[in-house]
C-alpha cells in the first residue's frame, strides 16, 4: 500500500527519469566536492603553522647532524668554535622557535638529543648521541608527513618508535636537560 503512494513520486516517461536521475547526480557530486574541499580548507588554514614548523626542522637537523659530526673532533682547536657554535644553536632551537612547531614525538628525541649534550663524554647517555640524533631525523620525518597528509614511509626503517624512545630515555634518565651557556657547558 505505501508502494502505491511511493509511486506518484517515480517518473513513468524517460525524460522525467532522466533530469530526476541527473538531480540526484548533481546533488551527490555537490556534497561529495564540499566534503573534500572542507579538508583542503583545512589544510590551507594551516599552511602558515606547517610551513614555519618545516623550515624549522630543516633548520635544527643539520645543526644536530653537525653537532654528532664534530662531537669526536670538539678537542680539536681548528673544529671546536664550529662545535660550541652548533651547540649554541641547538640550545637557542630547543628554547626558542622549536617548542612551538614540535610534535610530542620530536619534543621527546630534542629532550634526549640535548641529554646526550649534557652528558659527560664518557656516559652511555652521551655515547648515544648517533642513536639519538637518528631517532630525532625520523621523528621530523613522521611529523612533517603527518603535518602534511603525506604517506608516511616504510616502517621497517623507522627509527622513532616508542620502543627505541624509551630505551634512550632510560639510558638518558639521570641527565637534567638545562639550558647551555657561554661555551656550550650547562650550569
Amino acid at each position: 500500500m505505501q508502494w502505491n503512494n511511493l509511486r506518484r513520486f517515480v517518473p513513468t516517461d524517460l525524460a522525467s527519469l532522466v533530469i530526476v536521475l541527473g538531480i540526484v547526480g548533481s546533488v551527490i557530486t555537490f556534497f561529495y566536492h564540499w566534503a573534500s574541499d572542507i579538508d583542503v580548507r583545512a589544510r590551507e588554514s594551516r599552511k602558515p603553522f606547517l610551513t614555519v614548523q618545516l623550515e624549522t626542522y630543516t633548520k635544527i637537523l643539520p645543526v644536530v647532524a653537525k653537532i654528532t659530526r664534530l662531537s669526536s673532533q670538539r678537542d680539536d682547536p681548528s673544529q671546536k668554535s664550529a662545535y660550541m657554535a652548533a651547540v649554541d644553536d641547538f640550545w637557542d632551537f630547543y628554547y626558542g622557535l622549536l617548542a612551538m612547531v614540535e610534535d610530542e614525538h620530536v619534543e621527546s628525541a630534542m629532550v634526549l638529543f640535548g641529554k646526550t649534550l649534557k652528558a659527560d663524554e664518557q656516559d652511555e647517555c652521551a655515547r648515544s648521541r648517533e642513536a639519538a640524533t637518528l631517532i630525532l631525523d625520523h621523528c621530523a620525518r613522521n611529523s612533517i608527513a603527518a603535518s602534511w597528509g603525506v604517506k608516511k614511509m616504510s616502517q621497517a626503517s623507522d627509527y622513532c618508535t616508542p620502543a627505541r624512545l624509551e630505551d634512550l630515555h632510560k639510558i638518558c634518565e639521570n641527565i637534567p636537560v638545562q639550558p647551555a651557556v657561554a661555551g656550550g657547558k650547562g650550569k
